[in-house]
């Protein structure tokens, strides 16, 4: 093989080595933003246990999820975890049931705190494979350029 042939080949191989390790950190795992579902059923009892707050009580930021849970029902209303009221917002991945007192009614309201992480088979894994074979494919550069 002439010597512009291994040059040109080696250099292909070490431009495909930096392609296969950069791609994956430059393109991070496709993962939903934290955030928070609310969920109001009407014809509700007062439960112990549950924490009772009083429609009138809340802030505006508050009211306005929960006006917007009671209209959705029996769907969810889902908010950014950044812009969701911070009274209302459980742990990390948790969740939390209220009692809302709201004129001669007693409502639940329901808040999930959703977290999603990158999932190892579909975002995960295949940033380790390309990555590995970068490696692999500089190795093999510079193999074929020194022995």
């Amino acid at each position: 093989m002439s010597l512009q042939r291994s040059n040109a080949l080696n250099i292909a191989l070490l431009v495909g080595a930096a392609l296969l390790l950069t791609v994956p950190l430059a393109v991070g795992p496709d993962v939903a933003p934290d955030r928070v579902e609310f969920y109001v059923e009407g014809d509700w009892a007062d439960r112990d246990g549950q924490q009772t707050l009083v429609y009138e009580d809340l802030s505006p930021a508050e009211q306005s999820v929960f006006d917007e849970a009671q209209a959705a029902s029996p769907e969810t209303v889902t908010v950014a975890a950044a812009s969701a009221p911070e009274r209302l917002t459980p742990h990390t991945n948790g969740i939390e049931l209220y009692n809302v007192h709201h004129g001669d009614e007693v409502w639940l309201l329901q808040a999930k705190h959703r977290n999603n992480s990158a999932d190892f088979l579909t975002q995960i894994l295949p940033r380790l494979v390309l990555g590995m074979s970068g490696i692999l494919l500089g190795i093999l550069a510079g193999y074929r350029e020194f022995a």
